[in-house]
């Protein structure tokens, strides 16, 4: 299982990251590729993006006044 937080997501940004770590476990790339496909900010040095089945939000969490309301979604 992966888990990502965020403050904000950008477009299809978990499928592309899952899509990536993937093909380090497969060892396509190497660990050490991650940090230099994210210094690079440039995406089409990361794997292609996954499809989105199997993809679900389970929790957001929303700052009010610096407090945090966490709206769980099940």
């Amino acid at each position: 299982m992966i888990q990502c937080s965020a403050s904000a997501f950008l477009q299809h940004m978990v499928q592309n990251i899952v899509g990536t770590l993937i093909d380090v476990g497969k060892g396509v790339l190497s660990p050490e590729s991650i940090s230099l496909i994210l210094d690079s900010k440039d995406r089409t040095k990361s794997s292609k993006t996954v499809s989105s089945s199997g993809l679900y939000l389970v929790a957001k969490i929303i700052q009010v006044n610096f407090n945090y309301l966490i709206q769980s979604l099940r």
